[in-house]
């Protein structure tokens, strides 16, 4: 029978635990193939060896089995025209020059017996260093990675050698003997192909010798000083080859006289088979371990993140070498392995996918498949397996899962470093190997790592890319590496695209509202909310103040880091598609010639329009932003900023404009507003010349002065607070900001807690001429909420057509107008047609009652689940302060079962967390009542001065909202208490109620409430555990508010109740808490010292209360107030609600140490009091004693 005459090209894959030869035609399809194992050797926990002389006949069977099966199907063996050699790139093999056999066995590249020769190396370069010329010693792993681009670690076959030389006499005599030849696998099977002892070719590529340890990466020639450095003599080292290129024929078998034309390692043939031949492609191979390259171009890359710069392939002897970046993971198949032959969840590899198909997720278990230690990017030979996360509700598909998210993390991880050091963002990664064809192993790598992940049909990689080598190098088929486009009918059938399918948010499990210093879990909330403004059909997206790093962080602001990682930040969200078709409107803080500024970033199509430093800043209250910053004074002045190196490798930029200007659309203007800016009054001209004076500049804020000059969308990024009643003047002061001159306001602010005693209430809006058309809610768990409207620029240019405003605008000095080419509206007449501008619509206004308990209900739950802690502590005393914040508790729960109602995932896995179940565990808290049970612990703490009515009071309380309630009597603490101080000194001190002096009362008063304290934390930090769940809970404490419990009058209940006396709080104190409110309204707020509050309060009080009872009501307040003064210091963090809020931290910064009894002032007042006619109606006079 006559043979077919064929055009084919063959490749020998030698690996790890087998040969494969395979023979593809001009499109890659596989015509034959042929496979067989051969021998591990594990002579030691950690050691792992081959026979290589076994390899060698493995090798040579599937070379003629596959001949053999080729003729059998028709085909003529010298179809054939070359063969390439791929291989496992760190086995160091060595053999006898003059016998041509082994030495001993081959070390291969996942063993770590050389752990000691890495050790003492290390210490030579730290210590000795490389001569890298006469004389010229460089310590440090730069020394060696400058030269090889390695780190010293295990894995190269450098170090194996020298654990050879040093472990076996008969190698240490080939060395001295210059008898040893070394090499990697590819060197030992072509040495024995082309004839081995008697005419055996001993030569490598630098795909194989850059990971010897020993090569020069830059000149791809063997190092002089590394060979020096380590001790090896040069003659034991193979001939650098080209990896395409005919180095010699095979000398004997069924393909006797076929050239051999290919060599690669392993991971840069998948690559070649990948055809990542362009930078910035990348390819990962999983195998028994994963290999990641990433095409770099020309020039080697230094990489500062953990990863190896290493020779992807040099063409041809004559051709410049292309470079790139590797990390490579030592246990990813092997872990499927693992669960076969150790575990036995699996009876074969395969199983793997159906197995964890039948859990969701991995419940959250985590796998770190550590068996080896880690590779890049951590480099840690000493690292070892960790399975975490077990629970009682486990199941083997969670251990499965747990295992394929392993080798997505791992990645993510790698391209990750991939990034830094290249500054290119991945868009998609093609992959090989026998873990690839498990399609849930594929959506997971895309769902974690967060890219495309791109499998073809024919995965064999790594044979194919040293087919395409031997091919290009006898001109197959026109083949030709140096011109990809000649290989584009290679392997393009049946390829297959795997899409992310969870958001970021998903994929990262993080929270979505805004928390200073988390810029990892802010670039998630503000990629999400891009994209759900783009989903809406947005064309500019506008976030609240310094997004990037939190607005709340404070000093932190003044260090570096948060600067640079707001940059770092910042140059991932303009290297993301998502930033593409939209204007982006971002904050963060920026460095202009060594000045701090707070900034909005205004970017479009990945580059930066300009960044628009904040000029008018908040100090006030609660805001400190001049401590961190320093406001722009240079009105309609603008400089050119010098980009960090970051963005410039993103966005190709250099420098941008920094200042007080306007952006001009083909379409529109728009113009830039943070935050204070809105509220300040005026705009003051600050070092201009006054030639001539435009009347405008000194009575507005920058939104009249930009729209004189023709903006018509104003944005306003803010960092806006909660307190009772604010968002009346903020929704008024946006409306003014439009009603009068015309124009589309976008206000966007922070929600939620980020970190410290504010609630940011959030309450986006929008608003045009005056009119809000929408507007975001104020109180809410949500993670991101995108507020959106359709608005109509028209109405703007007719709300505009008024002679006197185009008097003032012909007059107005001009800003400087940064142009881009793009519009906001799409200008189509079929786009008009199907849109609708937004209509006005009723506002939404909360009652302050509704805000007292939404606000710091909201304010609870972000401090919950941030703190880590499993929930709140609250002691009930049956009076309304601690009832108060019971309910506002109560509140809490209410909103999180509204959300798990409404689905929302956020609050359900948070949930999960805080009551102990695990994230797969179905349960949903839908109930207010029960959560409140699992999360919400109240305890009673009677003594024998309690009542029974109190007791009831907090019983009752508990009971409605659901709370796990406590009751107990401490008396026998209190007790010993006062019989350890009457034991020491010998006096027994008495309540007041039982003839004692004001300080025995008052200090058997203290001894309780302190006890209280004590208690209060104890059970806090033990109730838990009695609950049989780990963690602690909060304590809350209560302050006094405005009062069955609206009528029970607040009491502390610390001294003995008797027929005539009932402890009271008002009593003891000697105000009410209503007149304590206007104290504190007029002390605060309206900064009223004694004297003038005393002088307001004769207007307020003088028709029901005689002078000297309002002087002597207030010089109590302040003489009360000076004597407590100090404790404000010590106390916890509190919520901010009020403007007269006395909280110490930095709202009310005040001494701690006064003369209590104010002499001057108060003589004052005394003496102004005798004058004012009485002109109350109460005919007796209380004095104060």
């Amino acid at each position: 029978m006559s043979l077919k005459q064929g055009h084919f090209i063959g490749a020998l894959d030698a690996g790890t635990t087998s040969v494969r030869f395979m023979v593809f035609d001009e499109h890659a399809n596989i015509i034959s193939q042929h496979q067989l194992e051969f021998t591990q050797y594990y002579e030691n926990p950690g050691w792992h060896s081959h026979d290589a002389a076994e390899i060698q006949q493995v090798a040579d069977k599937c070379i003629d089995e596959t001949v053999k099966q080729l003729e059998a199907d028709g085909w003529d063996r010298s179809s054939i025209k070359a063969i390439g050699i791929t291989n496992q790139r760190e086995t160091a093999v060595v053999w006898s020059r003059k016998t041509g056999k082994p030495l001993c066995r081959a070390i291969v590249w996942t063993d770590n017996r050389t752990k000691g020769i890495v050790a003492h190396y290390q210490k030579k370069l730290d210590e000795e260093g490389i001569e890298v010329s006469p004389g010229n010693f460089k310590k440090g792993k730069d020394a060696l990675g400058d030269i090889c681009g390695l780190p010293i670690s295990t894995y190269f076959s450098g170090v194996k050698v020298l654990w050879m030389i040093d472990h076996y006499p008969e190698v240490k005599h080939a060395h001295e003997t210059d008898d040893l030849a070394f090499g990697t696998v590819e060197s030992w099977i072509l040495f024995n192909l082309t004839g081995g002892v008697a005419s055996g070719i001993h030569v490598s590529d630098p795909t194989n010798a850059s990971r010897t340890l020993l090569m020069d990466l830059h000149s791809l020639q063997w190092s002089g000083p590394l060979l020096k450095f380590f001790g090896l003599k040069s003659s034991i080292l193979p001939t650098l080859v080209s990896s395409s290129e005919v180095y010699g024929t095979i000398s004997s078998g069924l393909l006797k006289g076929v050239k051999i034309s290919g060599l690669v390692g392993d991971q840069q043939g998948a690559l070649v088979g990948n055809k990542c031949f362009k930078e910035g492609e990348a390819k990962c191979t999983y195998g028994t371990g994963a290999f990641l390259l990433f095409t770099t171009g020309r020039e080697p890359v230094k990489s500062s993140n953990g990863l190896i710069s290493t020779v992807a392939y040099l063409s041809s002897r004559n051709a410049k070498p292309v470079y790139a970046l590797e990390g490579s993971i030592a246990v990813a198949g092997s872990a499927i392995k693992w669960l076969r032959d150790q575990m036995g969840l699996i009876s074969s590899a395969a199983e793997i996918n159906t197995l964890a198909s039948a859990a969701e997720d991995s419940g959250a278990v985590y796998f770190v498949t550590a068996f080896n230690g880690l590779l890049a990017p951590y480099w840690d030979p000493s690292a070892g397996g960790l399975l975490i996360g077990l629970s009682p509700y486990t199941i083997p598909a969670h251990i499965a899962r747990a295992t394929i998210e392993a080798n997505a993390f791992q990645t993510r991880a790698i391209l990750e470093a991939m990034k830094l050091d290249s500054g290119v963002d991945l868009k998609h990664l093609k992959v090989d190997g026998g873990m690839t064809n498990g399609d849930l192993v594929m959506q997971v790598l895309a769902d974690i790592g967060g890219f495309d992940v791109l499998r073809p049909e024919m995965r064999e990689s790594t044979a194919l890319g040293a087919a395409i080598l031997a091919g290009a190098a006898i001109k197959f088929s026109g083949w030709d590496i140096e011109v990809p486009e000649t290989l584009t009918e290679v392997n393009t059938k049946g390829s297959r695209t795997f899409q992310q399918s969870i958001s970021d948010a998903e994929r990262d499990k993080s929270s979505l509202n805004q928390w200073a210093l988390d810029f990892e879990g802010n670039y998630e909330r503000i990629m999400q909310s891009i994209k759900i403004a783009k989903e809406r059909g947005a064309s500019i997206r506008v976030g609240p103040e310094l997004e990037i790093p939190g607005y709340g962080c404070l000093d932190h602001f003044l260090e570096g880091d948060t600067v640079l990682h707001s940059w770092e930040i910042l140059a991932k969200i303009l290297a993301s598609d998502e930033t593409r078709g939209i204007m982006c409107d971002i904050g963060m803080p920026v460095v202009h010639k060594n000045v701090i500024y707070n900034c909005r970033v205004i970017i479009n199509n990945g580059e930066i329009v300009l960044i628009r430093p904040k000029m008018w800043l908040a100090n006030n209250g609660n805001y400190r932003e001049m401590r961190y910053f320093t406001p722009w004074t240079k009105q309609r002045h603008w400089e050119e900023h010098f980009l960090p190196r970051i963005i410039r490798d993103v966005t190709k930029q250099s420098k941008v404009p920094f200042g007080d200007a306007v952006i001009s659309t083909l379409d529109t203007c728009i113009g830039v507003e943070l935050c204070e800016e809105l509220f300040t009054p005026a705009r003051f001209v600050v070092n201009r010349p006054q030639t001539k004076k435009d009347p405008t500049d000194k009575h507005d804020s920058p939104h009249i002065l930009m729209g004189l000059d023709g903006v018509e969308i104003f944005t306003n990024s803010s960092g806006s607070h909660h307190e009772l009643r604010k968002l009346y003047r903020r929704v008024e002061l946006i409306k003014e900001a439009t009603l009068k001159l015309g124009g589309v306001y976008l206000y966007a602010n922070q929600q939620g807690c980020d970190g410290d005693r504010l609630y940011y209430d959030g309450c986006a809006m929008i608003a045009v001429n005056g009119r809000i058309i929408a507007q975001g809610t104020q109180f809410s768990l949500n993670d991101v909420e995108v507020v959106t409207a359709t608005v109509d620029i028209e109405d703007v240019r007719s709300h505009r057509a008024v002679m006197s405003r185009n008097m003032q605008a012909t007059n107005a000095e001009r800003y400087h107008r940064i142009e881009i080419q793009n519009a906001l509206s799409t200008g189509t007449l079929e786009h008009i047609y199907d849109i609708q501008a937004a209509n006005s619509f009723e506002l939404k206004y909360h009652s302050p009652e509704e805000e007292i308990a939404l606000g710091p209900a909201c304010w609870l739950w972000d401090y919950l689940r941030r703190s880590r802690t499993q929930g709140y502590f609250v002691p009930l005393s049956g009076g309304i302060d601690s009832c108060a914040t019971a309910v506002i508790v109560y509140s809490m729960c209410r909103l999180v079962a509204e959300s798990a109602n409404r689905a929302d995932k956020q609050v359900i896995r948070d949930a999960r967390r805080i009551v102990g179940e695990p994230e797969d565990s179905g349960y949903i808290p839908s109930d207010a009542r029960e959560f409140c049970r699992r999360t919400f612990h109240t305890c009673y703490m009677g003594t024998e001065n309690s009542s029974s009515e109190t007791r009831l009071r907090a019983k009752l309380l508990g009971d409605a909202i659901g709370s796990y309630h406590i009751d107990l009597n401490m008396d026998s603490v209190v007790t010993s208490m006062r019989q350890l101080f009457s034991f020491v000194t010998g006096i027994k001190p008495r309540f007041r109620s039982n003839g004692g002096t004001d300080a025995e009362n008052l200090a058997l008063q203290n001894i309780q409430a302190r006890l209280r304290m004590v208690i209060a934390y104890m059970f806090a930090q033990l109730l838990p555990w009695v609950r049989g769940r780990s963690g602690g809970l909060l304590v809350l404490g209560s302050a006094n508010v405005d009062e069955s419990f609206l009528t029970a009058i607040p009491t502390a209940e610390l001294e003995p109740i008797t027929e005539n006396y009932v402890q009271a709080d008002e009593a003891d104190m000697g105000m009410t808490y209503e007149e304590l409110s206007v104290f504190g309204r007029l002390r605060k707020v309206e900064k009223c010292g004694p004297y003038s509050m005393f002088t307001k309060l004769l207007q307020e009080w003088g028709s029901f209360l005689s002078p000297m009872q309002i002087a002597d009501k207030v010089k109590l307040f302040f003489f009360e107030y000076a004597r407590n003064r100090h404790k404000m210091t010590t106390l916890t963090p509190a919520y901010h609600a009020e403007s007269y809020s006395p909280d110490d931290n930095r709202f009310d910064l005040r001494p701690f140490l006064y003369p209590s009894r104010f002499p001057f002032q108060f003589k004052k007042i005394d003496a102004v009091a005798a004058l004012v006619p009485d002109r109350s109606n109460l005919q007796t006079k209380e004095k104060m004693e």
